[in-house]
């Protein structure tokens, strides 16, 4: 009898093994990240969404570094989605957003704010009239395009957008 009551829990605690990969992990992942004001945890990153400041990709760096933090990094598919589900579930489509990467280094490439090297192409960059962003040789800084699903996108730094900030 003993025997037989176990094998119906061995089953279960295999079955929601095999479930575990399943559940949403934004949920697991923002519970166990601590956040403080004005920060609120968003796929394991505590970010700042701002829907009232908006400058210059420079004046936006300067923004997030007095609130203890930088231009949001988007260096994984899975923060890119749940950066977008995050403006979407919130209220904050319909602006575009600086993130934290810009080419005005020496070599040209795209960097994050940390100096770490931009991944190119898909999924993290958008096109735009038939071709693959960035593609501006005048855009220099990273954004998060409306018009474009929130795919990445170049633009002129001495725009006025809002940024998106992600804690240190």
């Amino acid at each position: 009898m003993g025997m037989n009551s176990a094998r119906p829990l061995g089953l279960l605690l295999l079955l929601l093994l095999f479930m575990l990969p399943c559940l949403p992990a934004t949920q697991i992942t923002d519970r166990l990240t601590e956040c403080t004001p004005p920060f609120t945890a968003v796929g394991g990153k505590c970010l700042h969404v701002s829907s009232t400041s908006t400058g210059s990709w420079y004046l936006m760096k300067d923004f997030c570094e007095t609130l203890g933090g930088q231009l949001l990094i988007i260096n994984t598919e899975n923060i890119h989605y749940y950066v977008v589900k995050y403006l979407e579930n919130n209220g904050y489509t319909g602006r575009d957003y600086w993130i934290g990467a810009n080419n005005e280094h020496a070599d040209g490439q795209y960097h994050w704010v940390d100096g770490s090297k931009v991944k190119m192409g898909t999924p993290f960059w958008g096109a735009r009239d038939g071709h693959q962003e960035p593609g501006v040789a005048t855009e220099h800084c990273g954004m998060l395009f409306r018009n474009n699903f929130y795919f990445m996108h170049d633009y002129r730094c001495n725009e006025a957008l809002y940024p998106i900030c992600e804690a240190r």
